[in-house]
């Protein structure tokens, strides 16, 4: 399992946890006093939870990178929900910049656990 914490989200404030690990769903239940209960019964290969600006990003180690964008996704959509900003023309571009911050972040913690994404591995 891999647990990177606290990594603090620039300017818009918030704290990211990624964590990588076979049992992702046992891992978010884990994480239950963070980010709520976990009422889903499915077995997916990225969970994306939140509680005010808390954020957490489960992957699975054979999770592809069409789905960790998905999840960064709806992480930059919730961050501009919490500073009350809408995705629009006029703030789409932060949007974009935010979302491949957060892509690097996540790309990191794969790199430096030595973790291959396959950067082809989609489904």
């Amino acid at each position: 399992m891999i647990i990177e914490r606290f990594i603090e989200i620039p300017i818009f404030g918030g704290l990211l946890d990624i964590i990588i690990d076979e049992d992702i769903v046992n891992r978010r239940i884990e994480n239950n006093h963070l980010f709520g209960e976990y009422k889903s019964n499915q077995i997916p290969s990225a969970i994306f939870s939140y509680n005010g600006s808390r954020y957490g990003l489960f992957f699975t180690f054979e999770c592809g990178i069409d789905e960790i964008v998905h999840e960064i996704f709806h992480l930059t959509f919730r961050i501009f929900q919490n500073i009350n900003t809408k995705l629009d023309e006029n703030t789409n571009e932060v949007f974009a910049y935010m979302q491949g911050y957060l892509m690097k972040i996540v790309l990191s913690v794969y790199e430096k656990n030595n973790i291959n994404l396959g950067i082809m591995n989609v489904r």
